[in-house]
């Protein structure tokens, strides 16, 4: 047998996988790596429905951006005592195969998987999430339907580049994006497994990584009760997927019209603007011939006119002499009556600077005759009171005189 390593037999049911995923993540690798094969083991040849009699490497891989596997292949062998089928598909996004025949192949897989497979295995390769990679699961959940994702188990391939950075599968989801972490945690329920297609077949780590991947399969199948994805769930995904593909089609099939109808409308207008523009330069070709002419005829008019003033020359030159002399004496007036104008303003403003100052001088003399007054008002009643006091003095002195003779 191809699985020496593996124990016997134990459980009857064998389990049914599909892998899916890009073109190069190592789809391929990951079952020979599951089956235990190394990577250049002598050649042989396969036994009836695909069972691994020696060994060989029962998928083909190798480093390419373009999908190695063509078709959905089927292999089936005893792993660890495990009756395994496992189907490998086309890479989505191949450069070299159209997109409508890859999702096409990879929808057959479960023929060869009947009733349906037990899990789904989505490969992707460590390292970063690119667009295409969220693309892929798309066209995962548009092959197989929304339903699918109750069986899907994510395999990352590319351990070892882990092991080189001495970091761990459960680090990198940590620094993924959201939408990838939702992807594992809560729609896969963390059915996820890190794997490295390096390690030899028949060795230590290999034989632990599988059992590993065993467990999950069986977490998987107990997730779903026993349960598998069935032909039902896939022919309920195709007709929506197909019906999304001919509305697609015809949407892409109407724009394609409306683009083309577009095309020839601007087709059209450009033979109109063609027409219009020759029939503009024909019609500038005419009015510049008409200007021309026009130009003409106004050259030999204003000859004509010419020759024709040039007899009035000598008059208007007169009268030109002699309203140049009368515009001389009247600007002469007119600085005449200006001057005297200034003249008499300034001979006005003179007498009202006089007549301010007359009012200025008759202001201050009676302020001189008021104050004059006021002053000889004073000095009269000085004198009254003085002479009051002095009749009074002798008043009295005369009565003291009179005592006194007494």
């Amino acid at each position: 047998m191809f699985a020496t390593f593996c124990p016997s037999f134990t459980d009857n049911e064998e389990l049914r996988l599909v892998m899916v995923g890009m073109t190069g993540v190592g789809k391929s690798s990951l079952g020979n790596s599951i089956f235990g094969a190394d990577f250049a083991p002598p050649k042989s040849e396969e036994g009836e429905g695909g069972i691994i009699k020696k060994f060989m490497r029962p998928f083909v891989s190798k480093s390419s951006s373009q999908s190695v596997t063509k078709t959905c292949r089927p292999v089936t062998t005893e792993v660890l005592g495990r009756r395994i089928t496992v189907v490998d598909t086309p890479g989505f996004f191949d450069t070299k195969i159209p997109y409508w025949d890859t999702v096409r192949e990879v929808s057959r897989c479960c023929l060869y998987v009947e009733p349906g497979p037990h899990a789904i295995l989505l490969v992707i390769k460590i390292g970063r999430m690119t667009e295409e990679v969220i693309r892929s699961i798309g066209t995962m959940k548009m092959v197989f339907g929304s339903d699918c994702i109750n069986y899907v188990c994510i395999i990352f391939t590319g351990a070892d580049d882990l092991m080189r950075d001495e970091s761990t599968i459960e680090e990198y989801i940590g620094d993924l994006d959201d939408k990838f972490k939702a992807l594992i945690n809560i729609e896969c329920k963390l059915r996820f497994l890190a794997f490295n297609n390096t390690h030899k077949a028949g060795s230590k780590e290999n034989k632990e990584q599988v059992r590993k991947f065993l467990e999950l399969i069986d977490r998987t199948i107990s997730d779903n009760k026993g349960k598998y994805y069935t032909n039902s769930m896939l022919e309920k995904a195709s007709k929506i997927m197909y019906k999304d593909k001919e509305k697609k089609e015809r949407e892409e099939k109407e724009h394609k019209n409306k683009l083309q109808e577009l095309q020839n409308n601007e087709k059209k207008l450009q033979d109109e603007m063609v027409q219009l523009r020759k029939a503009r330069e024909e019609d500038l070709q005419r009015e510049k011939e008409e200007a021309k002419e026009r130009e003409l005829r106004m050259k030999e008019e204003t000859e004509k006119k010419i020759l024709e003033m040039g007899s009035k020359v000598s008059e208007l030159e007169k009268q030109h002499i002699l309203n140049q002399e009368k515009l001389q004496f009247e600007r002469q007036v007119h600085e005449s009556q200006k001057a005297a104008a200034a003249a008499e303003e300034k001979h006005r403003q003179e007498l009202e600077m006089m007549m301010s100052k007359m009012r200025i001088v008759e202001a201050e003399q009676r302020n001189r005759e008021r104050a004059f007054a006021e002053h000889a008002n004073r000095n009269r009643e000085v004198t009254e009171l003085q002479m009051q006091l002095l009749r009074k003095e002798m008043a009295e002195r005369d009565r003291e005189s009179s005592c006194s003779v007494m």
